[in-house]
């Protein structure tokens, strides 16, 4: 799985730049490591430094504040209620509010939400930004489109239910999107639409395992905030998510054997 990921075109490209993706994504790998060793030691004040570290993330892109809310419900579910140690997942909304009152004195505007708002009025083709996204999906990470020969694996109510709808995405998409790449995005989505029916084939027990809804939800945030959320869609915004898809591919494919 990790190999997987590392070898990913969205790992090879964030890597190859200049860009806050990759330290993002170390603040976010490393909050997740620390929240998770303190609950296997059982020394929950380990949280304080959790919640430090998602203070960097915050700081170095926005879609770090994506973390509070994962972690959060991980622990919720992991301690099955609340702790006072969960107080420090206040840290990095402080340090962001912060932030964004220090950017409003000098700039009379608040930058988070007005990135935000600028991502809403530049995704407002919602069919042709799903058909990218797709497309993004499969292509970034890859690897699944060598794997679609496992799709037989899938529940065949799901695997007819994921049929049906790229048959109707691509029946629906405008022509200019094919102009030059029909034969390229075909593959790459139809992949990206696999991983989506893998991912979905775990929500219903993802509950009974902390360790799943982690993976899960990190999962799935990631790619709502990528496809619906930033204000274009590329490899780095995906970057976040090659990991946990990785893992629960690789752990889904071996449930099968």
């Amino acid at each position: 799985a990790t190999l997987a990921a590392i070898l990913s075109p969205a790992f090879l490209v964030s890597a190859t730049n200049i860009m806050a993706d990759l330290p993002l994504l170390f603040f976010y790998l490393a909050s997740i490591t620390v929240v998770t060793k303190a609950f296997e030691n059982e020394k929950l004040i380990y949280l304080w430094l959790a919640g430090f570290l998602m203070c960097a993330a915050v700081m170095t892109k926005y879609f770090g504040i994506s973390i509070v809310p994962l972690l959060f419900i991980y622990s919720l579910n992991r301690l099955k209620g609340f702790n006072r140690h969960m107080f420090s997942f206040l840290l990095p909304i402080i340090v962001l509010l912060v932030w964004e009152l220090y950017s409003y004195t000098q700039t009379g505007s608040i930058h988070f939400f007005n990135s935000a708002a600028y991502a809403l009025e530049t995704n407002k083709e919602w069919m042709t930004t799903l058909g990218t996204f797709l497309a993004y999906l499969g292509g970034c990470f890859l690897w699944p489109v060598f794997m679609l020969s496992t799709a037989f694996l899938l529940n065949k109510k799901l695997l007819a239910g994921g049929m049906a709808f790229f048959i109707l995405l691509y029946w629906k998409l405008p022509s200019q999107l094919f102009s030059q790449t029909q034969s390229l995005w075909l593959p790459l989505a139809l992949a990206g639409v696999y991983v989506l029916c893998v991912l979905l084939t775990q929500i219903k027990d993802c509950w009974k395992n902390p360790e799943t809804l982690l993976l899960v939800l990190w999962s799935l945030g990631t790619l709502f905030f990528a496809g619906a959320c930033n204000w274009t869609i590329n490899a780095r915004t995906l970057l976040p998510a090659a990991f946990p898809i990785a893992v629960r591919f690789t752990r889904w494919i071996e449930l099968q054997e």
